[in-house]
């Protein structure tokens, strides 16, 4: 699958960063672990970034690492806040990525 289908390298004109930017900062730092639990939340309420989580956690695990691996580097650029990337960091371990894709898939 093309990191352009599912816009992944745009990060969708920036318009996705600043729903999840919008999200993440409404609460002070989470401690620990808790940036997977916001991302699983935010996903649940917003089928934008739930669709597009499913569509990277659906791949096989070379091509989620990579579309993953790509997406951080986006992020990283777009100076998204860290507990978004901690939270997508967090989707490179597979364990981690299926358990995610079976919460936002029900």
């Amino acid at each position: 699958m093309a990191l352009e289908s599912l816009n992944i390298t745009g990060f969708r004109s920036r318009t996705m960063l600043e729903k999840l930017k919008n999200l993440f900062l409404r609460s002070p730092e989470s401690p620990d672990g808790e940036e997977l639990v916001m991302l699983v939340s935010v996903a649940r309420e917003n089928p934008d970034i739930r669709q597009q989580l499913i569509s990277v956690l659906s791949q096989e695990d070379f091509q989620r690492a990579s579309l993953l691996n790509t997406w951080l580097t986006q992020l990283r650029l777009q100076q998204a806040p860290q507990p978004i990337i901690t939270a997508i960091h967090r989707l490179t371990d597979p364990q981690v990525a299926e358990r995610t894709l079976e919460l936002i898939s029900a």
